[in-house]
């Protein structure tokens, strides 16, 4: 009985580190996502860049606001 509930109890936890892996690696491809949208943009912007960009960091804070809303909801 001890041994099946420390089996779970190990089962559980793999299962967590998986999906943390999971979100960890969906945290980075989004980071690289815009870094390179980032690249991109600094290409295309010279004079009128720093307002686009501050447009473009709203956005950003905005998105990371829901994600940690919804982070605090789960």
């Amino acid at each position: 009985y001890c041994l099946s509930n420390f089996h779970n109890y190990i089962d559980h936890h793999c299962e967590q580190l998986k999906s943390l892996e999971r979100h960890t690696f969906s945290l980075t491809s989004e980071f690289t996502f815009y870094t390179y949208q980032f690249s991109k943009l600094r290409e295309q912007m010279s004079e009128n860049f720093l307002p686009f960009f501050v447009r473009e960091i709203q956005k950003i804070l905005h998105f990371s606001r829901i994600f940690l809303f919804l982070r605090v909801i789960f």
